[in-house]
């Protein structure tokens, strides 16, 4: 059954809404993320650690713009209203798009814990050095607990969202997610033997790649099944 035009165009809106927030977290990223380069060029101490913090903070930002923009761009408008989207539907793509953006936030901020691990190595653990440090574990387990349903969203949200076909995908997901965790704790091992100081990177770099192997692997086999269809529907 297809929408309403009211509703339709409330859909466009909302999209417009949200590439226009993309363009100005990317434009506020890139700021951050250059004035935390410029200040901290040259500086030691406080001043390099908050410099520090600023730019990953800033980059971060700008790989979630972006990630927004990208996924709302109006080039993709034209999709709207070609076909029905129920609640679950828009439940189940919202979640996507966070499985999506997450891990590679994630990902992004373990340069901002490799500058802490250097100060806590260089100066001795401090607070704003350990809270860098976690930031990427932390996003970590946000991503390890929207596969597992476990999420503030998905509590809310559970007779749209927790289905048989969401039971597959998340078995595959920390299937694939458990396999690369022992892949690169093994791999974390030798290193701590070789470099012993490397040891503490090499474990929150094998936490934060495996959660994003689940947030990846969720998503693409929602995106996957929903290729599908989509396809089933044109026939």
């Amino acid at each position: 059954m297809m929408r309403d035009q009211g509703e339709v165009k409330r859909a466009l809106n909302d999209r417009a809404r949200r590439y226009g927030w993309g363009l100005v977290l990317t434009a506020v990223g890139v700021v951050a993320c250059v004035a935390g380069f410029v200040v901290g060029d040259g500086r030691t101490g406080d001043a390099a650690t908050a410099a520090g913090v600023l730019a990953g903070i800033g980059f971060a930002v700008m790989v979630v713009g972006l990630i927004l923009a990208a996924w709302h761009h109006p080039s993709r408008s034209q999709q709207i209203g070609e076909r029905s989207q129920t609640k679950r539907d828009r439940l189940q793509a919202e979640r996507s798009r966070m499985l999506w953006t997450f891990p590679v936030v994630g990902l992004a901020l373990l340069y901002v814990a490799y500058e802490a691990s250097g100060d806590i190595q260089a100066e001795g653990p401090s607070l704003m050095a350990c809270l860098r440090l976690g930031m990427p574990v932390l996003y970590a387990w946000l991503v390890v607990l929207m596969v597992l349903g476990w999420d503030k969203y998905s509590i809310t949200n559970r007779r749209f969202l927790d289905d048989e076909l969401t039971q597959v995908f998340r078995a595959q997901a920390l299937k694939a997610a458990f396999v690369v965790l022992m892949a690169c704790t093994t791999l974390a091992l030798g290193l701590m033997v070789w470099r012993a100081e490397a040891g503490i990177m090499a474990m929150i770099v094998s936490l934060t790649v495996s959660a994003a192997t689940a947030g990846f692997r969720f998503a693409w086999l929602d995106r996957e099944a929903n290729q599908a269809d989509s396809a089933s529907d044109d026939e």
